[in-house]
């Protein structure tokens, strides 16, 4: 298992999750004017969360071999991580924004 310190300088600052399999996943969040839209695009519910989830996988894990094995990951993996990051990536305060 990696270190934080071997993840930062694999994949320089981010944040890490661990999954329940002890899968290690590095992340950096979205911009906040990304997380914005994506969230805006969720509430809107017109584009699938799926897509919506992969977009913003694709776009924020920084190993690339799980943003290529993405459609390999369990079950709930990839939604909880990207909430996660939304949930991180979104501003909580007016002075954030």
């Amino acid at each position: 298992m990696k270190i934080l310190s071997d993840l930062r300088q694999e994949h320089g600052s981010v944040f890490v999750a661990e999954l329940p399999d002890g899968a290690i996943v590095p992340w950096k969040p979205l911009s906040v004017g990304d997380a914005l839209l994506y969230k805006e695009a969720f509430d809107a519910e017109l584009i699938a969360p799926a897509v919506l989830e992969n977009e913003i996988w694709k776009k924020c894990v920084t190993d690339s071999i799980l943003v290529a094995t993405i459609y390999k990951q369990k079950a709930g993996s990839v939604t909880s991580i990207v909430k996660t990051i939304l949930d991180y990536s979104l501003p909580k305060t007016i002075e954030e924004i």
